[in-house]
């Protein structure tokens, strides 16, 4: 009854093991003296697995390890399930904890309803996520039926699922389970409360943030850090939602289902435009004003952005000219490749620095410069036999 078991570290594969008889995942990690954070979850043969689970023919077992992408959502997401498990257990069902946005090295969180969330519940909430950590509680996965799972968190007076699940099509929807506490999450979790040793808590108002630990020290870090600027503009939008009435995927989809997304949309758009008004008041008012640098990621809307600041700097009695970063890449065979050997165009050094240095230069000094222009079929850089003058 000999079979073989190619155990894998993520993508690469380690060990092919030789085994006589069933076998579980948890008796090849212990025999084989991985670390937690090397074993977050499991894929066998594809597919998430729990570490009980019995091996009787030629598998490939993944160890999905902490320092990947998809381990550290697994990490994050099982420390959020730890949480409020801890969470209602502790205090009054009226008050609802509330998952909202990332920040700094941890995700931010509020608590709505009852009394007003103290240090001190903070404190209590870490010490029984502690406990729940220190008792290795097993987490289950089910695929409940649709009825089945809406019973449960019917149950549990968790009326935030139970919207989310009214507009679930899918017959079955994967619940988890800790001891009594059921949650309902689309991604994997572990399979043991035990693995997730590093966390903290920090109160940050109005609420608090769950921190995690840094994939390169497996430790979360002493000082915690934050930017001040990026939380106000999460606050913000937070306030944008009130207006909006939209805090859910399931507010959107109740929008759709009554034909009102569109008056939301445009509410949102009125919202924004708002924004670049005060945005284009402040540099006109600014002096001695040159450039006005725009940063975001591939398809963010810089662009539109910046056309739309244009015309707000036009009505304000100035004449911007936009200059876009897109025709400054290096030829592709110049592109610095990612850690999968692919070409990082999100990489700053992707772009021809001395030439668009250059250029801004002599445009800030009143002279012309001529425009490249890139051709992204061929991935090379082409005269475009256009010049621009501020």
């Amino acid at each position: 009854m000999a079979f073989k078991v190619d155990l894998c570290l993520d993508s690469e594969l380690k060990k092919t093991l030789s085994i006589d008889y069933p076998v579980t995942i948890k008796e090849i990690i212990s025999s084989e003296g991985l670390s937690p954070f090397q074993t977050i979850s499991f894929k066998l043969n594809n597919e998430f697995v729990n570490s009980n689970k019995l091996i009787i023919e030629d598998s490939k077992l993944v160890c999905v390890g902490f320092k990947t992408h998809e381990g550290f959502r697994i990490y994050q997401d099982s420390a959020i399930f730890i949480m409020a498990k801890a969470f209602y257990k502790l205090f009054d069902k009226k008050q609802r904890l509330v998952v909202e946005h990332a920040i700094g090295d941890g995700i931010f969180c509020e608590v709505f309803g009852g009394t007003s969330f103290t240090e001190e519940n903070l404190m209590e909430l870490k010490a029984e996520m502690q406990r729940i950590i220190d008792r290795e509680l097993y987490i289950e996965r089910s695929d409940m039926s649709l009825d089945e799972a809406k019973a449960i968190f019917t149950r549990q007076g968790r009326l935030d699922v139970l919207r989310n699940l009214h507009y679930t099509f899918k017959p079955y929807v994967p619940v988890f389970r800790c001891g009594d506490y059921y949650d309902y999450f689309i991604r994997q979790l572990c399979d043991n409360t035990g693995l997730i040793r590093e966390f903290e808590l920090n109160m940050q108002s109005p609420g608090f943030v769950i921190r995690f630990p840094s994939k390169r020290t497996e430790k979360v870090r002493e000082r915690y850090f934050y930017s001040k600027k990026l939380f106000a503009v999460h606050q913000e939008a937070d306030k944008w939602l009130n207006i909006l009435k939209i805090h859910n995927v399931s507010d959107i989809n109740e929008m759709i289902e009554k034909f009102d997304v569109l008056e939301a949309i445009l509410v949102e758009e009125a919202l924004h435009e708002k924004k670049i008004v005060n945005f284009a008041k402040t540099i006109t008012e600014k002096e001695n004003v040159k450039a006005v640098f725009i940063a975001g990621p591939s398809s963010s809307g810089k662009t539109t952005f910046a056309k739309r600041l244009s015309v707000q700097l036009h009505v304000n009695g100035l004449v911007p000219v936009v200059l876009g970063m897109d025709d400054y890449f290096l030829p592709r065979t110049h592109t610095p490749l990612n850690e999968k050997g692919e070409p990082d165009f999100e990489n700053i050094v992707a772009i021809d620095l001395d030439l668009f240095n250059e250029h801004l230069s002599t445009l800030l000094r009143g002279e012309p410069v001529e425009l490249p222009k890139y051709n992204f079929i061929s991935g090379t850089r082409e005269k475009s036999d256009k010049s621009l003058q501020m």
